[in-house]
C-alpha cells in the first residue's frame, strides 16, 4: 500500500483535535487508525459517542479504571459534593461493531465522584451465550445518583489517560432542585432554594415591594431599623427586621462592617440572605459571618457562584422606570394649599401633585382626605432645579396624627409616594432628608436618603444612612386612577355596558401599566392600574 492515496474521514471534538481517522475504501476494510489523547484511542473502529459515552477495545476495558470527575464545576469543589454516586452500564459489541445481544449490560453502581471503579470486575466474567462474540465494550456513563439533580457532562469529554488507564467523565454543570442538600462547608450543610422560598414579584413597586430598606450601593443602619434590608453593602450598626412580623427576608451581598451578636428579623422565622463572599462559620450552635456572631435569624441562604437570590441591578432600574414615569404626570385629584396637601373625596385611584422642593419649606405639612382603607393613594412628585445638592422634607402629619412614629405590622397606612426628580423631569442624584417624622415610600434611586428621624414606610435610594428610627410600611395603594360614568336622562340598566379607552396627547405619557378594564355596575369606579 505505500505510495497509494487513500481517502479518509477525519473526526474532530469541539476545539479542532483530530479524534480519529477512518479510511474509506474496500482496499482496507472499515478501518480506524488510533490516535493518542483521542476519544477512542484503543478501538479499531469507530463509533459515534456522545459525551457521557466511550468505547474501546474489551481487552483494553478490563484493565481500565472509571472515574467521575467534578472539578470544573464552578464553585464547587470536588470534596464539598455530599452523598454524590456515580453509575455506568456497559454494553457490547462485535467485531464488526455491532451490538451482541443475548448479553444483559453490565452495571456498575455507587461508586463516589472523583473516586474510580475497575471495569475489570464487571467485564471479567461476562454471562452469555454470544460471550466469545465480544471484542468491544461501550461504557455509558450516568449523572451521580444525588436525588432529583440533573448534571451535564463536559462537550469534550471523556478523556483517556494512556499511562494510568484511566477513563475520566467530568461534570460541567450541575443543576440542584428545591431543598436539595448539595454541599457542605466548615460543618455547615447547603441545601438548594426552592421557589417558595423566593421574594414577591406581584408588589406594585416592582422587587423592591419586598423590602424596607432599599440601599441599592449601600446601607448604613445607624439607629434601630424596624424593617428588612435589600443592599450590595451594609454598614451594619444596629439590629434590623420588622417586629412582630414572621418569614422576613433580608439580602446583604456584602459588608462594609458588622458586629459582634448581630441582630436580623424576629425570630427564627426570618431568613438572612448572603452575597457568596461572606465567609460563613458555625461553631458552638451559632453562625459566625466574617468572624462575628450571628445572633439572629437561624435561617440563612447564601449565593452561589452561578445563582444569586436577587438581582439588585435589575431592581434599581425598575425603581429608575418607576421615578421617571412617576415625574411625567400631571396633577390630578389632589390640592397644595397652606402647607397642606388636600386629596379630593370624589377621586378615586392614585392622586397626584407636582410641588417644587422650596414649597416645601421647613415647617409641618399636612395630608388630609386620604384615608387607609380607601381606593386612593397620593403620589408627591417633589421637583428640583440642577445643582441642587440636598433638600429637606419636614414633619408631616396624615389627617391630624403625626407620622412616622410607630411600629406596625398593618401596612394598610401605606399610601403616599415621595418622588424626588430634576425640574427637567431627570432622576435626582442628590440627597434627601426628614426634618422631622415623615410617612410614605421614599423614592430617589440614583440619589441618597438620610432618615435623620422617624420614618415610617420604605426607602428607595442609591444609598441610605438611617440615624434615626425607619419603621416599614409597605406602600399598599393603587397606581393609576380611576374614572366614573354618569347616566342623564334615563335610569340605570343592568344590561349597561360601558369602556374607557386612553390615548396618549402631545407625547404626553400613558399611566403606568394601563389597560382597559369594563364595567358593569352602577357608579362603579373603574381603576385604570
Amino acid at each position: 500500500m505505500e505510495g497509494t492515496e487513500i481517502p479518509a474521514d477525519i473526526q474532530k471534538n469541539k476545539k479542532g483535535a483530530i479524534t480519529g481517522i477512518s479510511f474509506i475504501t474496500d482496499k482496507v476494510g472499515n478501518t480506524a487508525v488510533a490516535l493518542t489523547g483521542g476519544l477512542q484511542t484503543t478501538a479499531d473502529i469507530t463509533m459515534k459517542t456522545e459525551s457521557n459515552e466511550y468505547f474501546m477495545k474489551l481487552e483494553d476495558a478490563k484493565q481500565t479504571n472509571l472515574k467521575v470527575d467534578m472539578s470544573v464545576v464552578k464553585g464547587e469543589a470536588v470534596n464539598d459534593v455530599q452523598n454524590a454516586k456515580a453509575s455506568a452500564k456497559l454494553t457490547y459489541y462485535d467485531a464488526d461493531g455491532n451490538e451482541v445481544e443475548g448479553i444483559t449490560p453490565a452495571e456498575l453502581q455507587g461508586f463516589g465522584v472523583g473516586q474510580g471503579s475497575n471495569l475489570g470486575n464487571s467485564l471479567n466474567n461476562i454471562n452469555g451465550s454470544d460471550r466469545e462474540k465480544v471484542v468491544y465494550v461501550k461504557i455509558f456513563m450516568e449523572a451521580g445518583e444525588l436525588a432529583d439533580t440533573s448534571f451535564k457532562f463536559g462537550e469534550d469529554d471523556p478523556s483517556y489517560d494512556q499511562g494510568s488507564r484511566t477513563l475520566t467523565f467530568k461534570l460541567a454543570k450541575r443543576t440542584f432542585e428545591p431543598d436539595e442538600e448539595i454541599t457542605t462547608k466548615k460543618g455547615i450543610t447547603y441545601i438548594a432554594v426552592g421557589p417558595n422560598h423566593q421574594y414577591g414579584l406581584t408588589g406594585p413597586l416592582g422587587l423592591v415591594s419586598n423590602f424596607h430598606a432599599i440601599g441599592f450601593s449601600k446601607v448604613t443602619n445607624g439607629a434601630h431599623t424596624n424593617g428588612n434590608i435589600l443592599t450590595k453593602k451594609l454598614n451594619y450598626k444596629n439590629n434590623f427586621g420588622t417586629n412582630g412580623l414572621t418569614g422576613e427576608i433580608s439580602y446583604i451581598r456584602s459588608f462594609e462592617s458588622i458586629a459582634a451578636g448581630m441582630m436580623c428579623g424576629d425570630g427564627s422565622d426570618d431568613i438572612l440572605v448572603l452575597g457568596k463572599d461572606i465567609d460563613v462559620t458555625w461553631a458552638g450552635n451559632t453562625f459566625y459571618l466574617n468572624g462575628q456572631k450571628l445572633t439572629r435569624p437561624m435561617t440563612i441562604y447564601q449565593d452561589t457562584e452561578e445563582y444569586q437570590y436577587l438581582d439588585i441591578d435589575t431592581a434599581k432600574e425598575e425603581a429608575e422606570s418607576l421615578s421617571s414615569q412617576f415625574g411625567a404626570l400631571p396633577d390630578a385629584g389632589v390640592t397644595f394649599e397652606n402647607k397642606t396637601f388636600k386629596v379630593s373625596n370624589s377621586y378615586s385611584g392614585m392622586t397626584v401633585i407636582n410641588v417644587g422642593h422650596d414649597m416645601l419649606g421647613t415647617e409641618a405639612l399636612a395630608i388630609e382626605g386620604l384615608h387607609n382603607q380607601s381606593g386612593t393613594s397620593l403620589l408627591i412628585n417633589v421637583k428640583v432645579p440642577k445643582g441642587t445638592e440636598e433638600i429637606t422634607i419636614p414633619n408631616v402629619s396624615i389627617n391630624g396624627t403625626s407620622s412616622g412614629s410607630g411600629e406596625v405590622i398593618d401596612f394598610s397606612a401605606g399610601k403616599v409616594i415621595w418622588n424626588v426628580v430634576y425640574e427637567d423631569g431627570t432622576l435626582y442624584t442628590g440627597k434627601v432628608s426628614n426634618g422631622g417624622a415623615v410617612a410614605g415610600t421614599i423614592l430617589v434611586p440614583d440619589g441618597k436618603v438620610h432618615a435623620a428621624h422617624n420614618w415610617n414606610g420604605s426607602l428607595i435610594a442609591d444609598e441610605i444612612e438611617i440615624t434615626g428610627e425607619t419603621h416599614r410600611t409597605d406602600f399598599t395603594g393603587v397606581l393609576g386612577f380611576g374614572v366614573s360614568k354618569v347616566l342623564k336622562g334615563r335610569d340605570w340598566k343592568l344590561s349597561d355596558r360601558f369602556q374607557f379607552e386612553l390615548s396618549a396627547k402631545e407625547g404626553t405619557p400613558m399611566p403606568i401599566g394601563s389597560k382597559t378594564r369594563e364595567c358593569s355596575e352602577k357608579d362603579y369606579f373603574c381603576h385604570i392600574l
